[in-house]
């Protein structure tokens, strides 16, 4: 993941200033749902660019399932 400053403290102020705590809240799972991501190890947060970029990014996602959503008409 990658995101510039500005998101980086926001992320900060929400009260997670560790990348442990951060990675701890994205790998919780929802209520009733399995987990999103499987493995905190293999995920790195990245800080870059300046004040005036502010964007969010994440790459390097692979396919575990699809579901349906709704029945085509």
């Amino acid at each position: 993941m990658g995101t510039s400053p500005p998101i980086a403290n926001f992320v900060n102020d929400a009260g997670y200033d560790t990348v442990e705590k951060f990675t701890g809240w994205i790998m919780k799972a929802p209520e009733g749902q399995q987990p999103h991501f499987r493995n905190a190890s293999q995920m790195n947060i990245i800080v870059t660019g300046g004040s005036d970029n502010n964007y969010f990014s994440i790459g390097g996602l692979r396919y575990d399932r699809s579901v349906e959503i709704d029945r085509w008409r």
